[in-house]
């Protein structure tokens, strides 16, 4: 083979290669793009899951406040279920009924105040639960941020790899 033959074939191989290398930078950057994609995607599902995180806190607020009040209301059902029953016992044997009546609201109350209390102990859990999921949820924001940016930035290498190539392939 001539020293003008071997530069020939030579020169073949590299446009080959080059060629091959420009179609690879192709194929990385629709890679690439399909994980922008796929981030954009997580990007939704997370702001949807932040977003109902939030409601699940406001709505655990809403049941705290109604709990506290069922609390308060079972505080004030026993106080008048304790003057129920000193009024029957002052009306003697005509408030007997009456003090029956009295002792069931009382138990009642009781319960009720128990179940205010044990409701109260689960939305403050919940909270708390709810309060770690955010905070999760942040550093999962972190690294949701810090993998656009690096997709982001080996988009663009795969970009400067590609618009390499063709330039050599003009020369």
């Amino acid at each position: 083979m001539t020293g003008m033959g071997r530069i020939d074939k030579h020169l073949q191989d590299v446009v080959e290669v080059s060629t091959n290398a420009t179609s690879d930078a192709n194929q990385g950057i629709s890679v690439i793009n399909n994980g922008i994609n796929q981030m954009s995607i997580i990007r939704k599902n997370f702001t949807e899951v932040t977003s109902a995180l939030d409601s699940l806190k406001l709505k655990s607020e809403e049941i705290k406040k109604s709990i506290t009040l069922i609390g308060e209301l079972a505080k004030r059902t026993n106080l008048l279920a304790l003057n129920a029953s000193i009024e029957a016992a002052r009306a003697g044997e005509h408030g007997k009924g009456f003090s029956v009546v009295a002792i069931e609201v009382k138990k009642l109350a009781a319960q009720s105040s128990v179940a205010a209390q044990e409701i109260e102990g689960l939305i403050f859990k919940i909270q708390n639960d709810v309060d770690d999921s955010m905070n999760f949820m942040q550093e999962v924001n972190t690294s949701l941020q810090i993998g656009e940016t690096v997709i982001g930035e080996a988009g663009n290498s795969f970009k400067n790899i590609y618009n390499n190539f063709l330039i050599f392939q003009i020369i």
